[in-house]
């Protein structure tokens, strides 16, 4: 028969879009652009979109961001990052994200854990030191006696 189903005509009728958004702080920085290849590559094999968003490490604008894919009606919602130290900004973005978990959606963000979602906390201290311990094992065995 041909059918396919019309996204947009899908989302007028209240269901969330086969899209997920990704909020990163800076897109050039290449620990955010990893992750949004890792994340384009998984949801690809789910057979979903990835939509990015930039906060260019700005609170309020992440929250605009926020506020923005939930009204696109993106059924994921990432935000890679550390998170801020603005108490009220990050109360606005938790009600926000509580209210889009409540409708449906999912979140989970990576490096942050104060929004009261999943969290991937990535290990960044014993990340850092072991290539450097790796390092200095293989640079002393180089070392002449």
């Amino acid at each position: 028969m041909g059918y396919v189903a019309n996204p947009y005509a899908r989302t007028l009728a209240g269901g969330a879009t086969s899209t997920v958004g990704l909020v990163v702080h800076q897109i050039d920085d290449p620990y955010f652009s990893e992750i949004a290849s890792g994340v384009i590559e998984v949801a690809a094999e789910q057979g979903l979109l990835v939509q990015i968003a930039h906060s260019g490490r700005d609170p309020e604008n992440e929250l605009r961001q926020l506020r923005h894919l939930i009204a696109q009606r993106v059924g994921i919602i990432l935000i890679a990052g550390s998170g801020y130290d603005d108490p009220a900004v990050e109360a606005q973005a938790r009600d926000e994200l509580a209210g889009f978990q409540r409708g449906g959606g999912r979140v989970a963000v990576v490096g942050r854990h104060s929004l009261g979602v999943d969290a991937v906390v990535p290990d960044n201290e014993a990340g850092g030191l072991d290539p450097l311990s790796a390092r200095w094992r293989h640079h002393r065995r180089q070392r002449p006696a």
